[in-house]
């Protein structure tokens, strides 16, 4: 009897068990991606895909927007994107090339392992619409905030610094980091750090449609286009 009673003790036990693991499984299993588009980093890490308001081809029925393959990372921990050109450690060279190639020249600062870096090129720039408006009106030159290679870079006024010691001299703060840069190195936009896709959108607009040649700065040019604030109000200093 005694052994009887210890056998359906532990059987209670084990049912109990496997119907509290049963619950917690089920409070905590991903929500369902049946039907949805999944992104795969090249790591093996699932990224969200990108909303159904971009996936979506417009109201009329259109084709659906297929969203990017999240680029992969190289051996240095950078992002390999299409749209990066070869550095020539000189960017007065870089900015010909540029002019040469009829866009203006976007210097990208960046690190290896970078958070918000990462949040970039594996959320914002899977937008289609994002990355294609990238690749295709600017020449984007990516530089290393911490300086491994150990190279030297020539400056526009044509001195030589490592890219760390570059990176302060252009006031570079933090990662990510985007100059805009035309005729002689003449610096008509930054965007220090992360913003949302559609800022950063207006930001490539306000470039390409050279608004920086009405005397407005970025931040008047979203609160006139109602972007950010209340169009009319008062504009940022």
């Amino acid at each position: 009897m005694a052994s009887r009673a210890f056998l359906v003790s532990n059987v209670v036990l084990w049912v109990g068990a496997a119907a509290v693991l049963g619950y917690v499984y089920l409070q905590n299993r991903p929500p369902s991606t049946e039907g949805e588009p999944m992104v795969v980093a090249a790591n093996g890490r699932p990224t969200a895909a990108a909303p159904a308001a971009q996936r979506a081809g417009g109201g009329g029925g259109g084709a659906p927007v297929v969203p990017r393959v999240v680029p992969q990372v190289d051996e240095r921990g950078f992002f390999i994107e299409d749209f990066y050109k070869p550095q020539a450690y000189d960017l007065q060279a870089d900015l010909a090339a540029a002019t040469a190639d009829g866009k203006v020249l976007l210097v990208m600062w960046e690190r290896e392992f970078c958070e918000y870096c990462q949040q970039l090129h594996e959320t914002i720039l899977l937008d289609p619409k994002l990355h294609d408006y990238l690749a295709n009106t600017f020449y984007v030159v990516r530089y290393d905030f911490y300086a491994r290679s150990g190279k030297k870079v020539k400056d526009f006024d044509g001195t030589e610094w490592r890219e760390d010691d570059l990176a302060r001299r252009h006031r570079v703060l933090g990662t990510p980091a985007l100059e805009f840069r035309t005729d002689g190195g003449k610096e008509v936009l930054r965007i220090p750090g992360l913003v949302p896709a559609d800022v950063l959108l207006v930001a490539f607009q306000f470039v390409d449609n050279r608004i920086y040649e009405t005397g407005k700065n970025i931040n008047q040019y979203l609160i006139d286009i109602g972007a950010v604030g209340e169009p009319g109000g008062r504009t940022a200093p």
